[in-house]
């Protein structure tokens, strides 16, 4: 009886082993299951972590290339804003319209007048400076003539060489009349 025992208990021992044996391959088949699982999840990130990593690379080379155009937009922007105060700081040149008939004209030119001598008059002592200095410099007057000749002409008829007045000859009309 007591062999009976042993055996009973032997086998009981060897069902129990056999379970626990059993419920561990068990756990290992699904443990391989979510380890391949995983793996392939693995391959999955790498590859877009790859393509990320190349449009990432891709993204930095666009904003360098835009951040060296910025910069030289900067300084494009700064040498015309300089060149803009240059503009703004010389003095305009005045266009004065000869006479009424000058608007009838089809041809425009411009004629340069002006007087060195300006200074030492009367007039200018009593003028502002500004216009002084403009009689010292020249005046430009616009005048509607067919040939530069003419225009020339109309001007010298105006301001006498005998009071001190210098007539430069005509050019064309440079300036837009807008």
């Amino acid at each position: 009886m007591l062999t009976g025992l042993i055996l009973i208990m032997l086998a009981l021992i060897g069902a129990m082993i056999f379970r626990q044996w059993k419920e561990l391959a068990v756990r290992r088949i699904e443990l391989q299951r979510q380890l391949a699982k995983r793996e392939q999840l693995m391959e999955q990130f790498q590859g877009e972590i790859t393509d990320t990593s190349g449009k990432l690379e891709e993204i930095r080379r666009w904003l360098d290339d835009a951040n060296g155009e910025i910069e030289e937009l900067k300084a494009e922007t700064a040498e015309l804003e300089a060149a803009l105060a240059r503009v703004r700081e010389k003095p305009r040149t005045q266009l004065i319209v000869l006479d009424r008939q000058t608007m009838l004209a089809q041809t425009f030119w411009e004629v340069k007048v002006s007087n060195p001598d300006f200074a030492e008059t009367v007039t200018a002592r009593l003028a502002p400076p500004d216009y002084t200095r403009a009689w010292v410099e020249g005046r430009t007057f616009l005048v509607g003539a067919d040939t530069p000749e003419e225009a020339t002409a109309r001007c010298a008829g105006r301001f006498a060489s005998t009071l001190g007045y210098r007539v430069a000859p005509a050019v064309a009309y440079r300036r837009s009349m807008g």
